[in-house]
């Protein structure tokens, strides 16, 4: 088995390999945030809170899956099950991501390179699961189809930080360190609404051309989302595998039963970057 970490995908290096697909979300169990972009906002808001991070020089906007650094995330059960009803389309496509190339220069603009996390245990020095690449030399049609999503999340990334970029220009990012009785970690921004009060008709009729207010909106409605996962946290780091009687189990009870039908012991794990 290869051990080195993402790499990218180069016919020199994974001609002779092949890769498996994840049966277990165990991967992103201690995973804090995921980033997200606008073609996904609004069914991430059903399931996340949603905040903006700095990175690379832009602002984008991040599916919070735990309230604190040392916590992990509710969403994944002891049995690796998913437990929401949205999956985040960057984590299904583990172990493949995509590497930024410009993304500090121009963070609107960026394009990227495929890359494979040879260190999951899931890239084989054998032919014994999927191969990178045909026998004619060509990139298997699996990865052209990951490759075909990968460009469209990077076309949609950039709309989404030039909309994140009118919305700093604007001033409408504050810091949040605070929902309500949930604290959390340094790094997170969210939408000044008494600032976005005060816009004027043209100032509004530019955010919502730029797509900015889908955004504003998905990310009011989703910081509720905070209280629940506070609590769920702050009782225990086991909590969601040793519920009490109270309201945070009947909470990971439903948990549970939406982690039950995302069971990836068959077809989603075989498709689960599509």
């Amino acid at each position: 088995m290869a051990q080195n970490g993402p790499v990218p995908v180069t016919f020199d290096r994974h001609s002779d390999r092949s890769w498996h697909r994840f049966t277990s979300y165990d991967f992103a169990g201690c995973r804090l945030e995921c980033e997200i972009v606008s073609a996904e906002v609004s069914e991430a808001a059903a399931s996340f809170p949603i905040a903006f991070r700095s990175s690379g020089g832009g602002v984008s906007p991040h599916a919070i899956l735990a309230t604190a650094a040392s916590s992990e995330t509710p969403f994944v059960s002891d049995q690796g099950r998913w437990r929401a009803t949205y999956v985040p389309s960057l984590l299904r496509c583990h172990p493949f991501s995509i590497e930024l190339v410009g993304g500090e220069a121009e963070p609107c603009a960026a394009s990227g390179k495929l890359v494979v996390d040879e260190s999951t245990g899931l890239v084989s020095c054998d032919q014994s699961g999927s191969p990178f690449f045909a026998k004619d030399g060509s990139i298997s049609s699996e990865l052209e189809t990951l490759k075909a999503f990968f460009k469209s999340f990077l076309a949609d990334r950039n709309v989404t930080r030039r909309a994140c970029a009118l919305m700093r220009e604007l001033g409408l990012f504050v810091e949040l360190t605070r929902f309500q009785d949930a604290e959390l970690p340094d790094g997170w921004m969210s939408v000044d609404f008494r600032r976005f009060n005060q816009l004027g008709p043209a100032q509004i009729a530019v955010l919502q051309s730029s797509g900015a207010m889908q955004l504003i909106f998905a990310h009011q409605v989703s910081l509720n989302h905070l209280r629940w996962m506070h609590h769920c946290q702050r009782r225990s780091p086991n909590v969601v595998s040793s519920p009490s009687n109270s309201r945070e189990s009947d909470l990971v009870g439903f948990l549970d039963a939406i982690a039950r039908e995302r069971d990836l012991s068959d077809v989603e794990a075989k498709y689960a970057y599509l």
